[in-house]
């Protein structure tokens, strides 16, 4: 008369759907606390659940349907509950608890241990999914979750009155439906709950337990979901181990069930399976011949044989697999896990779900752009002068911002200019809670975009956090936004002192100018606040360089190498001669730290703003200094990131080498760990050609000092006579 399914009765209303064309597990419901997103809970559903089965076989028959258990507006609400005082008092009780728990782990892991099974997963698999014939199975079932509730350690206090508050409102809810008339009421629960459901106590006790419980309102939806995110990999505490594997089952005993031979669809299981393991690999153009896959039949039945069961399960597949078609190989069993055991398989929804106008607004966008969310990575090139992946662009930048990360952007390959980008999509579940989280900034992506853009400016107290913002607002194409932006960039460049945020800021920002021309947008004012920046760093970094720690020196020269990469990229005249003179300042200190003064001259060595007798002559003074380290230092930042300049200069090479040679041993120990630093940046050619040449300069000074023989036998009897040895 009545189906009763563990879930959650606030989604009653959307049982509906499950008939719908458009409808295709795995799907989940969603429930979520109106006045805080982010407290949500997830109910998955694949095809093989015995859930989904009995919501579909309501569906067919226009059976009533409800859902029955503690409903979310209670757990949801309990989830932001403080701990009360007696929570605290029971905390050391509890501690043992959760232990002894955790050691217990699966409950049903007990039978598999008795039975001879690793756990209790392969354990059930074996025993109840792959059985061909049901007898009185749900029978048996129930006197074994009778035998381990009775035998299995109590949950810690907290848990254990919320797992009892659940079970009171699932026995309400059949004593509700008793009420209403219905005689024949079929129960879908876990089986850990039967022996709970099996008899009805007094009413009175389940009232008591359920009562005066604070509660919030919610809202329900069925999202998409995939096999990935049902597996215990995702962390998903219900979940299961193999989805994949159960859906294949599922498939074979539907499709032998519809002729009435459920029986031979386990008789002939292990080669089915280890076949679809074949062609997969094959699809891989790994070799996985038809002979291979009767000798991994074979094993399998053998294997089944010894581990004493009547046929081959999951475990006894993979071990034959693995011996005979992967060759004892891990990544060929890796990509069966992933696209068999596993699975990427991803559900979908009907569009008239009850949904978030945002979310709504997200399907027309990707409906529009044709951008279909699948559960496996997909990687899309977009070039910006078509307008279609110029939108695409624009939406996953926008989604990256309401952090629903469906695109992960990549390094383009073999493309110059900005007219380029690269991406691999890849659809989570977990995206229906963010999008739901950024519905209160805006009805649709673009407005929710922009309300949190504006926002983070209203917050913004640094220039780095602004020149961050106005990067991925390019990116996003929110022009509303830019003026509230720029405005306030301007007004914190020019109040800003704090030298390293400038200069953090000032890469990001030149990076934004060359958007102008790909995001068509005017670049005059950022162009302006560059200008701006930048001449409060040329005047402020020199000062910064002095009496500074090697720690506060390095973090320096990491933002002089990020300024100069961007300086050189922007390609501006007017900038680089600011930059350029600046270094110069920074190189003629007298107190500056060793490792600036030395990059300095690099980076105008490199940009031909410094004469090479000039840098010859610094380096010279500067291996000259009383302190070792200093001069370590000194040649570190001249030399970091590329050895050419050694390789190319004759002089610097002369007055490196002398410089070494002249170092007492312990002092050359000391400079040693900075020598290497510096030496290890370089590229492994680079190495190779600076030890050749060190050993072709050490036999030339060798042969220069070379003894003349004749010369020597001269003074050889002079020599004995004076030391006593007669002629």
């Amino acid at each position: 008369d009545i189906l009763l399914v563990e879930g959650p009765p606030e989604a009653d209303g959307l049982v509906e759907l499950v008939a719908h064309e458009q409808m295709q597990p795995p799907v989940a419901l969603l429930v979520y606390a109106q006045d805080n997103t982010s407290q949500a809970s997830f109910y998955p559903f694949a095809r093989f659940s015995p859930e989904w089965q009995a919501l579909s076989f309501a569906a067919q028959r226009n059976i009533p349907l409800r859902f029955f258990d503690l409903p979310l507006s209670v757990r949801l609400a309990q989830r932001e509950e403080e701990p009360d005082s007696l929570d605290i008092q029971r905390a050391e009780q509890d501690q043992q608890a959760v232990l002894e728990a955790i050691a217990r782990g699966d409950p049903m892991d007990q039978y598999a241990k008795l039975a001879g099974f690793a756990d209790g997963e392969s354990w059930w698999d074996a025993l109840i999914e792959q059985r061909q014939h049901g007898g009185d199975l749900f029978a048996v079932v129930l006197e074994a979750m009778r035998e381990l509730r009775a035998n299995t350690p109590a949950l810690p206090a907290k848990r254990q009155i919320w797992e009892d508050r659940r079970e009171a409102a699932m026995r309400q809810q059949i004593r509700a439906a008793q009420k209403e008339g219905f005689q024949q009421i079929a129960v879908v629960c876990g089986a850990w709950h039967a022996p709970a459901l099996e008899h009805l106590p007094p009413a009175k006790h389940d009232a008591a337990l359920l009562k005066d419980l604070p509660k919030c309102k919610v809202a329900a939806t069925w999202v998409p979901w995939n096999y990935q995110r049902l597996s215990f990999a995702s962390g998903y505490g219900a979940g299961i181990a193999s989805p994949g594997w159960y859906d294949f089952l599922w498939q074979q005993a539907a499709g032998e069930g519809d002729k009435g031979n459920v029986g031979d669809c386990f008789d002939k299981l292990d080669e089915r399976w280890l076949t679809h393991v074949a062609h997969l690999l094959r699809k891989q153009d790994l070799v996985a011949s038809s002979a291979e896959v009767i000798d991994a039949v074979r094993l399998a039945r053998m294997l089944a044989v010894l581990n004493g069961r009547g046929q081959p399960g999951l475990e006894e597949f993979n071990q034959a697999a693995s011996s005979v078609l992967c060759m004892g190989e891990a990544a060929p069993l890796a990509l069966i896990r992933k696209e068999m055991i596993i699975g990427e398989r991803l559900g979908q929804v009907p569009d008239d779900t009850p949904a978030a106008p945002i979310a709504r607004d997200l399907a027309q966008e990707q409906k529009r752009l044709r951008l279909k969310p699948s559960a496996l990575e997909q990687p899309i090139a977009l070039y910006f002068l078509n307008e279609n992946y110029l939108a695409r662009s624009h939406l996953l930048h926008r989604l990256a911002l309401l952090q629903v990360h469906w695109g992960k952007q990549q390094q383009v390959r073999g493309k110059k200019g900005s007219f380029h980008e690269s991406w691999v999509l890849l659809w989570q579940p977990e995206f229906a809670v963010n999008l739901i989280e950024a519905g209160r900034y805006g009805q649709t992506i673009a407005a929710a975009a922009s309300g949190l853009s504006l926002e983070k400016i209203a917050t913004a107290q640094q220039l780095p956090e602004l020149t961050t913002s106005l990067q991925q607002i390019l990116l996003a194409e929110l022009p509303q936004v830019l003026p509230a932006l720029l405005q306030k960039l301007s007004d914190l460049a020019a109040q800003s002192a704090d030298i390293l945020h400038l200069l953090e800021s000032l890469p990001p920002l030149l990076s934004s100018l060359r958007y102008g021309s790909v995001r068509q947008f005017d670049s005059s004012q950022i162009a302006a606040i560059v200008t701006v920046v930048l001449a409060r760093v040329a005047v402020g970094l020199p000062n910064a360089c002095v009496q500074i720690k090697n720690e506060a020196a390095r973090e320096l020269l990491e933002h002089f190498d990020a300024l100069n990469l961007a300086l050189a990229t922007a390609q501006d005249e007017t900038l680089s001669a600011t930059w350029q003179t600046c270094l110069h300042s920074v190189a003629a200190l007298a107190q500056g730290h060793p490792l600036l003064l030395g990059r300095a001259h690099r980076l105008l060595l490199d940009a031909q703003a410094l004469e090479q007798a000039t840098l010859a002559q610094r380096l010279g003074l500067a291996l000259s200094h009383p302190t070792p380290e200093y001069s370590a230092d000194w040649v570190e930042g001249l030399l970091a990131g590329s050895g050419l300049l050694l390789l190319h200069d004759e002089t610097l090479w002369a007055l490196l080498d002398s410089w070494l040679r002249q170092l007492r041993g312990d002092e050359f120990m000391r400079v040693l760990p900075l020598l290497r630093r510096a030496f290890s940046q370089f590229s492994l050619g680079e190495r190779q050609m600076l030890g050749q040449r060190a050993t072709q300069t050490v036999v030339a000074q060798a042969s220069a000092t070379a003894l003349d023989a004749q010369r020597l036998q001269q003074i050889v009897p002079l020599a004995r006579r004076l030391l006593g040895m007669g002629t």
